[in-house]
């Protein structure tokens, strides 16, 4: 998931992004501009279970912009 930092500042919260329709999947061609705020989700595998991933997605959070 992606949204602009301005965006993001201008309008305060993760949740305004989204609801402006500023926050967009974007595929793995996607070249990553500045000013980007990228949501990075995967999936983790049980491991050991048949090798199955977990049902909910983990995320790694890069930077968390104080306002």
């Amino acid at each position: 998931m992606v949204m602009k930092f301005d965006d993001l500042k201008e309008l305060g919260s993760e949740g305004a992004v989204k609801a402006a329709g500023k926050y967009k999947q974007e595929r793995k061609t996607y070249a990553v501009q500045d000013g980007d705020v990228i949501f990075f989700k995967f999936n983790v595998s049980s491991g050991g279970r048949n090798n199955e991933p977990t049902q909910s997605a983990n995320a790694i959070h890069l930077y968390q912009p104080q306002f």
